[in-house]
């Protein structure tokens, strides 16, 4: 697969959250696994800096490298853990903002 396929999340966010794996019109590519956790594609996009799930999609792209925290995410019990926005660590950075 790819790396920069954004395709994946893409489709995993139009699909109807009510279908389920066993139902036809649920997509072949998403049955692959139980779950699946992404990342560079922030989340910020959606307007929100906390990890986004999707059918069986998970983002936990929190837009560290925008002025967002890093997360990490346990994906047995989907607790997570967030620093500072990372702009704040180093203020004469702007890394991707500008």
């Amino acid at each position: 697969m790819p790396y920069w396929d954004r395709t994946l999340w893409e489709l995993a966010l139009c699909v109807d959250p009510s279908l389920t794996p066993d139902n036809d019109r649920y997509p072949n590519r998403l049955r692959l696994y139980k779950e699946i956790f992404i990342g560079h594609t922030p989340t910020s996009r959606l307007g929100k800096l906390k990890p986004v799930n999707a059918v069986n999609v998970w983002n936990i792209d929190t837009a560290a490298a925008y002025k967002g925290p890093l997360t990490a995410l346990c994906v047995e019990t989907k607790e997570i853990w967030q620093s500072d926005p990372v702009h704040t660590f180093y203020p004469n950075e702007n890394g991707r903002n500008e």
